[in-house]
């Protein structure tokens, strides 16, 4: 049935006639050629996806490295930012101290 056969029996096997034995003959040959076809496709088609997977696990561990550095970057913002605030008021503390000494020196002169 497979190989393209309705009427395969017993009867084939112990009184073989030579048209229908060529005929189920050809038809095994040919299901094992097309078998070993699809056999050859399945294999290439197989490390195709093989590599693919490869593939997706880099640059899944590309992602996940990123994202841990992404997290330590966030993490130096976060910290750093109180000290930018800091720096960021002593400057302008400083501006106006050296804003007032200009108007003072002005004033002298």
């Amino acid at each position: 049935l497979i190989c393209g056969i309705q009427s395969f029996s017993i009867k084939d096997l112990m009184n073989p006639q030579s048209k229908r034995l060529i005929r189920q003959f050809s038809a095994i040959i040919n299901f094992a050629k097309f078998r070993e076809e699809q056999i050859n496709i399945l294999n290439e088609l197989n490390s195709k996806r093989e590599s693919i997977i490869n593939e997706i696990a880099i640059v899944n561990e590309k992602g996940e490295s990123l994202t841990k550095r992404l997290n330590i970057l966030t993490e130096q913002t976060t910290n750093e930012s109180s000290t930018i605030l800091k720096i960021e008021n002593e400057c302008k503390d400083i501006e106006n101290k050296i804003a007032e000494l200009n108007i003072k020196q002005s004033n002298i002169r």
